[in-house]
C-alpha cells in the first residue's frame, strides 16, 4: 500500500527579509522538535476537503464534545460512551480514589509522622490509586468489548437488527479481515517507526517494530453515506468516473489475557535498546496492542473499465481518531506496564503522529493498479531540467579591509532556500570569471509553489559568509521558452527587491524538457511471435502480423531503452527493500550447536528476525563516484523495508555506473559495508528504460538480495562531448616531453615546473633541454570536482624548496571542462607572465576576453606549453589521500572495496612488488573483519584514530565544492 503520496505543501510567504534571513537560518540548523512534540489536537474546525473540493468540518477524537442530534441514528455519535451507563460505579470509584489521601494524611498525622510509616502509607497509598485507576479503565473498556461482541455475533450470524445498516457489509469484512496481507502496511509502519526513531527518549538508543499482524478481530464500518462533488469540477479528460463516500468507523480490541488471544487484535511488537552512555544495550520487547479507534474518513474512488474497476482510492481522515493503545512486556521478569503513563503514551502518540499526516487538508493515495500489478515507476518526478552556467560577475562590493571580495555562488530556489549548487571560491577579485555549469531538477512541487530560481553571491570568510547580492527570476518565465539558452545580465539586490546591490551577474539559463520515449525503438511484446525450432513454427502455429501501434499511443517504458541520440537526462532510484540481510561470523564457531558441529562454511538456514546480532541497516546511492543519497537506519532487522530513492541528472546514462551501498550502522567503530550492488546502467537499461530486479549483495561482510528500481527519461538536451564527463576523475599527464616556447625576451629560461589540480600536484625539477621536462613515467593526479578544476601548469625561474620559493613567476591553466573523458590528447595551452600577486590569482578565473579586457596590464602571453594530457574517469587509488569529508570517504570506501582492491593486487601481481600483494591482502582481511579486527577493541581503537586523523587532517579546503547529499526527510 502507498503512503507516500501525502497531498500535503505548504508555500513559505515571507514578510520583510529579515523573516526570510531567519528562515535560512532555521533552515540551516534543521528541526528543533520532535513528530510528537508537533502532534496537535484540535478542536472543531472547517478545513479544504481533498475528497469532495470543498470544506468540511472536523475534530480530533480527544477533547472533543459530540452534538446530540434528533433524527437518523446515523447521524448520532458512534459509538455511546459506555460511561453514560456506568456512571454510579464509576462516580464511587472516583470518590473511593479522592478519599485514599486523604485517610493516609490522617493517618500520618495520628502516627506522629514516624519515618517508617510515613514511607509505608506512601508507598500504600500510591499502589492503591494505581490500582483503582486500573479498575477503573478496565470496567469501561470490559463493557464496550461485551457491547460490540453482540453486535459481532449479530454480523456472524447474518442477522441485521435493521433491514438497512452497514452490519452486512460488516459480516462481509469479517470473514475477509484474516485474509488480508500485512505486508501492505509495512509503508505505514515503517513510517510510524521512524517516527518513533526520531522520539525516543534520551535513555533510549533505538526501536524497532518487528512485527506487525491484522489478527482476526475485523474493523467495523458504522455508517456510510454519498458525497457530491463540490468546489472545482474534478479533471474527467481521462473519462474516468469518481465516487465520494464518508465513512465512520470503529475498532474494539477482543478480550483475552493469553498471548494467542491477544493475537486477534491488531498488534505489534516493538524492541526498544535501553542504552547507557552509548556503552550499553538492554533490550526491552514490549506488545503493543490497539484496542480501540474510533473515527471518520472520507474517501474517493476512481472507476475505470479495467479489472479490479478501481484503480486509484484518495483518502483523508475528519480529525486524529481516538486512539487507546495497551502495552505489555513480553518479559516475565518486568511488571505490567498496562497503565504506565510514559510508555503507553510514547507508542500512542507515535501512531496519532503517523496519523495526523493523513488528517485533512492532506490526504493519501492508494494506487490499486500497481498493487495488482509488479512494481514500477512508470515516470520521474521531475518535469525537465534547468542548465544554468555562471559565467562571471563584475563590479562586485569589497568587504575585506583591502577592498577585496572572496566571492562564490549559490544556486537555489528561492523559497525552498537549500542550496542546490556551490561554485568554487574566488579569492581577493571583484571581476570573478566562473564558468561553471550546474544543472537543477525542477517538479511540479516547485511549479506550485510558485517558485524563483536564486542565483546568490557571497563573499567566504572564516567567521560568517557576508551577502553581496542575488538575482531571482521565476521558473514560470523560464518555461516559457523550453529547449533554449538565454544569456542574462541582472542587477544583483537584497533580500527585499527594494535593496540595490553593488554589482551584475552574467549567466545563461535554460529550461529542457523530457522528451517522450522513442516509439521506432519499443520492442514486441514478448508473446507477439510464436516459438520457432529450426526454422519452422510449432504446433503448427503461423507468424502473427506485428499489429500496427497507433501514434496517439505512447511508447511502452518496460519494452522501450531510452534514445542514445540524447543520453543526458533524469535517472530515479529507487531502493524497495533488502531480502535475508545478515552478518557473517567473523570467528570461527568451536563447539557444537544442538549436537552439531558448526564449521566454516556451513549452512545457517534461513536467517532470522530475532537475535542479538542483527544488522541495523541503511544504504548510500552512488553515481558516478559521487554520494548522492542516503537513507534512514532501519534499527535491527534481516528484511530492512526502505522504499525510498532519489532522482539526479547524468550526463550520459550509456557511460553511467550506480553502487548501492548497505551498511551496517553500529557504535564505537566505522560502518561496515555488508554488501555493494554494482549496476553499470547502459547493461541494465538495454532492452527498457525502466528495470526492476533483484540483485545479490556482494564485496562486504553480510548476505542478501536488494530489489532496487531505475527509471531513466532523457531531455531535450544535447550536451557536447566535454560536458559528459565524471565529475570525479584522474588526469593523466603522458610521459612524454614538456616543451615551452616562449615569445618574448623579458624571460629566457625557467628551471622548475609543477603540475597540479586543487588536490594533488607533481613536480618536475630536473631539465632535458632548456625549457624541457619529462617524467619517468606517466603522472596521475586525482581530482574531485573536475568541471571547476583546472589543471595549473606553473613555471619558476629558480631552483630551490617550496617553502623558499612558492609564487610562480609563470602559469599556463587547462580546465578540465573542455576536454573530454578517455582521449589523449596534445595540447598547447597559453602562458602568462606578469605581477606575481595578479599571477597567482589568475588560476582560480577562466581567463576569456571580458576577463582580459578587464585586467589588462595584469599578466600577459609569453608563450605557450605543449603537452599531453587525459581525463580518466572514475574513482583511483590515488584519491585516498584526498577524501576528506564523510561523503568523499564513504564514496572511496565502497569503491576501493568493489573495484580497488582488484587493482591493487593485479598490479602488485604484474609489478611482482610482494609489499604491494601483502598490502592488498592486509586491506581485505581488514575490510571483511578478519585476524585482529574480528575483535570489537581492535575496531574501536581503529575508528577513534581514523576520527582522529579526519579531524586534524580537516573536511575540506574552503575553495572545494562537496557533494549535495540528500535524505529521506527531503523526499
Amino acid at each position: 500500500m502507498s503512503t507516500d503520496a501525502l497531498k500535503q505543501s505548504t508555500t513559505p510567504n515571507y514578510g520583510s527579509a529579515s523573516d526570510e534571513r531567519q528562515a535560512i537560518m532555521e533552515r540551516s540548523q534543521g528541526p528543533k522538535k520532535r513528530p510528537i512534540d508537533e502532534l496537535e489536537e484540535h478542536g472543531p474546525r472547517k478545513v479544504h476537503d481533498p475528497v469532495t473540493g470543498g470544506s468540511v468540518r472536523i475534530a480530533d477524537a480527544v477533547g472533543v464534545q459530540h452534538e446530540e442530534a434528533v433524527g437518523n441514528i446515523l447521524y448520532r455519535p458512534f459509538p455511546p460512551s459506555a460511561e453514560l451507563e456506568l456512571q454510579p460505579i464509576l462516580s464511587a470509584i472516583d470518590k473511593l480514589i479522592m478519599s485514599v489521601p486523604v485517610v493516609t494524611v490522617g493517618l500520618i498525622v495520628f502516627s506522629g509522622f514516624r519515618l517508617w510509616n510515613v514511607a509505608g502509607l506512601t508507598a500504600c497509598t500510591v499502589a492503591a490509586v494505581w490500582s483503582l485507576g486500573s479498575i477503573r479503565t478496565r470496567i469501561s473498556r470490559e463493557c464496550d468489548r461485551a457491547r460490540v461482541a453482540i453486535f459481532a455475533d449479530r454480523a456472524a450470524s447474518i442477522q441485521p437488527p435493521t433491514p438497512e445498516s452497514t452490519v452486512w457489509l460488516n459480516a462481509f469484512l469479517t470473514s475477509f479481515w484474516p485474509l488480508i496481507d500485512p505486508a501492505l502496511f509495512i509503508s505505514t509502519i515503517d513510517m510510524v517507526e521512524d517516527i518513533m526513531q526520531q522520539s525516543v527518549p534520551k535513555f533510549i538508543d533505538a526501536v524497532r517494530i518487528s512485527d506487525f499482524g491484522l489478527g482476526t478481530n475485523a474493523l467495523q464500518i458504522i455508517s456510510m453515506r454519498a458525497l457530491p462533488n463540490e468546489g472545482a469540477e474534478l479533471d474527467r479528460s481521462d473519462g474516468a468516473d469518481y465516487v465520494n463516500l464518508e465513512v465512520a468507523f470503529n475498532y474494539l480490541a477482543k478480550p483475552g489475557k493469553s498471548q494467542r488471544s491477544k493475537a486477534n487484535n491488531i498488534h505489534m511488537l516493538l524492541e526498544m535498546f535501553a542504552g547507557v552512555s552509548d556503552w550499553l544495550r538492554v533490550p526491552i520487547r514490549i506488545w503493543a496492542q490497539v484496542e480501540k479507534i474510533s473515527g471518520a474518513a472520507r474517501i474517493r474512488l476512481k472507476m475505470t473499465q479495467n479489472f479490479p474497476y478501481v484503480s486509484e482510492v484518495t483518502y483523508t481522515l475528519l480529525g486524529i481518531p481516538e486512539l487507546d493503545i495497551s502495552v505489555f512486556p513480553l518479559s516475565k521478569k518486568m511488571p505490567d506496564v498496562l497503565d504506565l503513563p510514559m510508555l503507553r503514551g510514547f507508542v500512542r502518540s507515535s501512531v496519532a503522529a503517523g496519523c495526523q499526516a493523513f488528517v485533512a487538508p492532506s490526504s493519501g493515495t492508494v494506487d490499486l493498479a500497481s498493487i495488482m500489478s509488479p512494481t514500477r515507476i512508470g515516470d520521474t518526478h521531475a518535469l525537465g531540467i534547468f542548465m544554468i552556467t555562471v559565467h562571471e560577475a563584475r563590479d562586485l562590493h569589497g568587504k575585506d579591509i583591502r577592498g577585496k571580495s572572496d566571492p562564490y555562488i549559490v544556486l537555489a530556489y528561492a523559497k525552498f532556500g537549500k542550496p542546490a549548487y556551490s561554485t568554487r571560491v574566488i579569492e581577493k577579485e571583484l571581476n570573478p570569471s566562473f564558468e561553471e555549469t550546474a544543472f537543477m531538477l525542477l517538479t511540479q512541487n516547485e511549479v506550485d509553489a510558485e517558485e524563483e530560481l536564486s542565483a546568490m553571491l557571497w563573499d567566504s570568510d572564516k567567521t560568517s559568509d557576508d551577502l553581496l547580492g542575488r538575482a531571482k527570476i521565476p521558473v514560470v518565465e523560464l518555461m516559457k521558452t523550453p529547449n533554449v539558452m538565454h544569456r542574462r545580465e541582472d542587477k544583483l539586490k537584497g533580500f527585499e527587491d527594494s535593496e540595490q546591490k553593488q554589482g551584475t551577474i552574467i549567466w545563461s539559463i535554460g529550461y529542457f524538457e523530457k522528451l517522450p520515449l522513442n516509439k521506432k525503438l519499443e520492442h514486441p511484446p514478448p508473446d507477439s511471435q510464436p516459438k520457432v525450432e529450426n526454422g519452422k513454427p510449432v504446433d503448427g502455429q503461423q507468424p502473427q502480423p506485428q499489429p500496427q501501434i497507433q501514434d496517439n499511443q505512447p511508447a511502452d517504458v518496460l519494452r522501450t531503452p531510452p534514445d542514445r541520440e540524447f543520453p543526458s537526462g533524469v535517472l530515479h532510484i529507487t531502493l524497495h527493500q533488502v531480502f535475508g540481510l545478515e552478518r557473517q561470523a567473523p570467528r570461527g564457531n568451536m563447539g557444537g550447536i544442538d549436537g552439531q558441529e558448526s564449521r566454516t562454511g556451513q549452512d545457517k538456514g534461513k536467517p532470522e528476525e530475532e537475535g542479538d546480532d542483527l544488522p541495523s541497516a541503511y544504504c548510500e546511492l552512488i553515481v558516478n563516484d559521487d554520494l548522492v543519497y542516503k537513507t534512514r537506519v532501519k534499527q535491527f532487522t534481516s528484511m530492512p523495508f526502505f522504499e525510498a530513492g532519489t532522482e539526479v541528472f547524468v550526463r550520459d546514462w550509456t557511460k553511467a555506473k550506480i553502487r548501492v551501498v548497505v551498511r551496517d550502522a553500529v557504535l564505537r567503530e566505522r560502518d561496515p559495508i555488508l554488501g555493494i550492488v554494482t549496476l553499470d546502467l547502459a547493461q541494465v537499461l538495454a532492452q527498457s528504460s525502466e528495470k526492476t530486479g533483484l540483485y545479490p549483495l556482494q564485496d562486504g561482510i553480510g548476505f542478501g538480495r536488494a530489489s532496487v528500481s531505475i527509471l531513466f527519461k532523457s531531455v531535450k538536451l544535447e550536451l557536447g562531448q566535454t560536458l559528459r564527463g565524471w565529475d570525479t576523475a584522474t588526469v593523466e599527464i603522458s610521459p612524454e616531453p614538456i616543451t615551452l616556447n616562449l615569445t618574448t625576451t623579458d624571460k629566457n629560461k625557467f628551471k622548475r615546473l609543477v603540475i597540479s589540480t586543487l588536490d594533488a600536484k607533481e613536480k618536475f625539477d630536473k631539465l632535458v633541454a632548456d625549457n624541457t621536462w619529462q617524467a619517468a613515467q606517466m603522472v596521475r593526479l586525482p581530482v574531485y570536482t573536475r568541471f571547476a578544476t583546472a589543471l595549473e601548469i606553473k613555471l619558476y625561474e629558480g631552483g630551490g624548496l617550496d617553502f623558499m620559493d612558492k609564487k610562480p613567476e609563470a602559469v599556463a591553466l587547462l580546465w578540465l571542462k573542455d576536454i573530454e573523458d578517455d582521449n589523449l590528447r596534445e595540447l598547447e595551452l597559453p602562458v602568462y607572465g606578469g605581477h606575481e600577486d595578479r599571477i597567482n590569482i589568475l588560476k582560480e578565473n577562466v581567463v576569456t576576453d571580458s576577463y582580459r579586457e578587464r585586467h589588462q596590464g595584469d599578466f600577459t602571453q609569453i608563450g605557450t606549453i605543449k603537452i599531453k594530457v587525459r581525463v580518466d574517469p572514475g574513482l583511483d587509488l590515488g584519491h585516498s589521500g584526498f577524501a576528506r569529508s564523510d561523503a568523499r570517504r564513504s564514496a572511496f570506501e565502497s569503491y576501493h572495496r568493489a573495484e580497488g582492491l582488484e587493482e591493487l593486487t593485479a598490479a602488485g601481481a604484474e609489478s611482482g612488488d610482494k609489499e604491494a600483494m601483502e598490502e592488498a591482502h592486509k586491506r581485505q582481511r581488514e575490510n571483511r573483519q578478519q585476524g585482529m579486527h574480528q575483535f570489537k577493541p581492535v575496531r574501536t581503537m581503529d575508528w577513534m584514530a581514523h576520527s582522529l586523523k579526519s579531524k586534524l587532517k580537516g573536511d575540506s579546503s574552503p575553495t572545494r565544492r562537496e557533494p549535495n547529499v540528500h535524505d529521506e526527510g527531503e523526499t
